[in-house]
């Protein structure tokens, strides 16, 4: 008879997922990077799942009937059987199958599927259909493409933004939820009585700490060619950026977004997992971390945490190396640029006049790290000069060489004048 007893059905949609995912991966032997990828795409699922269903029944779009289990209001069995469905599935199938093709096969079996799983779904007309061509573009498609590109070691720089983004997403919806549910307090009721000028002035610093972990992830892509995952790592040792200032800042950073978190949704236990990630990165992390990076790296990394703290950062960056700015000298507004970073005595940073590059003609203003990295033009280069005087300039920076902060800033700049120009170099006597 159908439908089935409310828990007879909750029981069979969080197997029928996890028992195809049990069945591929026998059949696929999937190797590690695989293996790192479904881990990856199934954790992805989580947040906007989570996110987009506790919203659906104020949207029109689904409701539930369900008893026990839920994690603001959302039936968790149901969020763990989409996050397999979504998540670790897509990312066991054949990579020879295009992924537009995976999200409409995924649309087309909702709509046979949800249906019979009334009552526990209610699904609330036609416009349940909206909510799932969302949920379907916010979970699914991007958890299979960073899937794919960790399967595949490539796209370094948009699987590093997915993990950032990823991790972002269960520190500050994922986290936060559970540990209001286990309190005793489902709601956020405390948060959305407050002004909405408060709201905002909370999540701009809230958003702004969690920029700084972003850009510590960025950092680990663009010069260390890898990712904060251990199973994806680096392949330098990593000690600019954020890096050049405190020696975990993705692990401050955090601490500073569930210390904020907590203050906003004005409760203790959340504002406490930021103490415990202080508790756990200073003593089991921080021994295994250093282990680790010691065997990699040797030499280099002992030198810099002897002059790189964990926790407290420091005001002026540690550089080992001799980076160069170089400016056009006959561009009056390049030229007061480079005037006012030397005024503030930049830490291993040199100005130098483009037309004495050694190898190339210039079109903008460019930073090179000297340190073997690729330089870097324009706004990126002015962000990477302020990194060089103060922690002060230096967390500014960061935020503005975030991908997409970035690229607006340039095109603002360019538009008010400020493109590309070329400066030929001069030959050397």
């Amino acid at each position: 008879m159908w439908p089935p007893d409310p828990l007879v059905m909750r029981a069979l949609i969080l197997t029928a997922p996890m028992v195809a995912t049990i069945g591929l991966w026998m059949a696929r032997r999937p190797s590690h990077a695989t293996m790192t990828g479904m881990f990856l795409a199934t954790a992805w699922q989580l947040p906007p799942l989570l996110l987009f269903n506790a919203l659906a029944p104020e949207w029109g779009w689904w409701g539930f009937e369900a008893e026990g289990g839920l994690w603001w209001g959302v039936p968790v069995d149901l969020l763990i059987a989409w996050a397999f469905l979504w998540g670790a599935i897509p990312a066991l199938l054949p990579r020879t199958i295009p992924p537009m093709l995976i999200g409409v096969a995924a649309f087309a079996l909702d709509l046979l599927v949800i249906p019979l799983c009334r009552p526990t779904i209610a699904l609330n007309g036609p416009s349940w259909l909206l909510g799932e061509a969302v949920c379907i573009a916010t979970a699914l498609m991007p958890g299979l493409a960073l899937a794919r590109w960790t399967a595949e070691r490539r796209n370094l720089i948009g699987r590093a933004v997915l993990q950032g983004i990823g991790f972002g997403g269960l520190l500050m919806i994922a986290l936060p939820a559970a540990i209001l549910t286990a309190s005793k307090r489902p709601t956020l009721d405390p948060l959305l009585q407050q002004p909405a000028g408060l709201i905002f002035i909370q999540l701009q610093v809230m958003l702004t700490f969690a920029g700084w972990g972003v850009s510590a992830c960025q950092e680990f892509a663009l010069r260390g060619g890898g990712t904060a995952l251990p199973q994806d790592p680096t392949q330098r040792l990593v000690i600019s950026g954020p890096y050049a200032y405190v020696s975990n800042p993705m692990q401050l950073s955090t601490a500073f977004v569930l210390f904020a978190l907590g203050f906003m949704l004005q409760s203790g236990p959340v504002a406490g997992a930021g103490l415990m990630v202080v508790v756990f990165s200073a003593g089991l992390a921080s021994w295994h971390e250093g282990l680790a990076l010691t065997e990699r790296f040797g030499a280099p990394y002992r030198i810099y945490r002897e002059s790189v703290r964990t926790w407290f950062p420091r005001w002026r960056p540690w550089v080992p190396y001799q980076a160069t700015l170089y400016y056009d000298r006959d561009c009056q507004f390049c030229a007061t640029v480079a005037r006012w970073v030397a005024a503030r005595s930049p830490v291993a940073l040199t100005m130098t006049p483009a037309q004495n590059h050694p190898r190339r003609d210039l079109t903008r203003l460019t930073y090179n790290p000297g340190d073997g990295s690729p330089e870097e033009e324009g706004v990126a280069a002015f962000a990477r000069a302020l990194e060089h005087i103060h922690l002060g300039f230096a967390l500014f920076a960061f935020l503005l060489r975030l991908p997409g902060m970035i690229d607006f800033v340039q095109l603002v700049v360019d538009a008010s004048g400020g493109g590309p120009r070329l400066v030929q170099r001069e030959p050397s006597n």
